[in-house]
This record gives C-alpha cells, structure tokens and sequence, in this order.
C-alpha cells in the first residue's frame, strides 16, 4: 500500500527498469519473430515509415 506521493514516486522509479525491459523484451520478440500480425506494432511501425504518420492511421481504420 502507497501512503504518500513520495513513496508513490519511489515504486515507479524501483519498477521502472523492470517495466521497461519487460517491454523492449517484447517488442524485439515481434521483430525477431517469423509471424505478420495485420495491426502489429512492428507492422504499424514499418507502415508509418512506409506511408507517413497521417496516412496509417485512416487505412488502418479503412481497413477494420
């Protein structure tokens, strides 16, 4: 239980780097992995670079 804001503060910053990896573990596991997802973060990733931020977004909504 968190009393404060302070001791608030303290288990963000002692969880942080845990949080962190976890992800970046996770997002390489796409990356590396063999699989296509049709919304996948590496696939928006690659279409934002492929079409433009503005664009992705409404063919990914077009596209649903």
């Amino acid at each position: 239980m968190v009393n404060s804001f302070p001791e608030l503060m303290d288990l963000i910053a002692r969880w942080a780097p845990a949080v962190q990896a976890a992800t970046i573990t996770h997002v390489m596991e796409q990356v590396w992995g063999l699989d296509l997802q049709d919304y996948g973060l590496v696939e928006t990733v690659a279409a934002r670079a492929a079409y433009g931020s503005n664009q992705v977004l409404a063919r990914m909504q077009r596209d649903k």
